[in-house]
Order: structure tokens, then C-alpha cells, then sequence
């Protein structure tokens, strides 16, 4: 018997290691002033502050909110 799976990528999360990726996009207002935004995550959403000044591609970290790793712990949400 062989088996072969094939995992779909997910609409929303793309995985690297332990850490969930999600792009969020925001207006040239909400990045240059800063702004509080809805972050989706596994659990639901929660309410992200986007500090003043933040540039394309700058990544924010919600510990804990990523996928169990092997040693016990768990990602984060980039």
C-alpha cells in the first residue's frame, strides 16, 4: 500500500516552522499614523495596534499564536 497526501496551502496562513504568516494589508494612513486593525488567527480574530510609521513588509509578532511545535512550545503569528 503506498499513500500519498497532498496538503492544499490555506486561503488565509502560509507556515514557516512553528510561526503562522498572514498579510495584512493597510492603507497608507493606517500604516504612516498607526492603527488598531482585526487580525485573524487560529482561535478567532483579536485586535492588532499597528505602531505609527510602520513600513511595507515590517512584520509584527503575536507570541504564542502560531502552530505547536515538536519541543512543546508554540509559534507565533507574523
Amino acid at each position: 500500500l503506498i499513500l500519498e497526501v497532498r496538503v492544499a496551502a490555506h486561503p488565509v496562513f502560509r507556515v514557516e516552522g512553528g510561526d503562522l504568516i498572514v498579510e495584512l494589508p493597510l492603507t497608507i494612513a493606517e500604516a504612516a499614523l498607526g492603527a488598531r486593525v482585526r487580525v485573524p488567527t487560529l482561535t478567532g480574530s483579536v485586535d492588532l495596534t499597528v505602531p505609527p510609521g510602520t513600513s511595507t513588509g515590517q512584520r509584527l509578532r503575536l507570541r504564542g499564536q502560531g502552530v505547536p511545535t515538536e519541543h512543546g512550545g508554540t509559534g507565533d503569528l507574523m
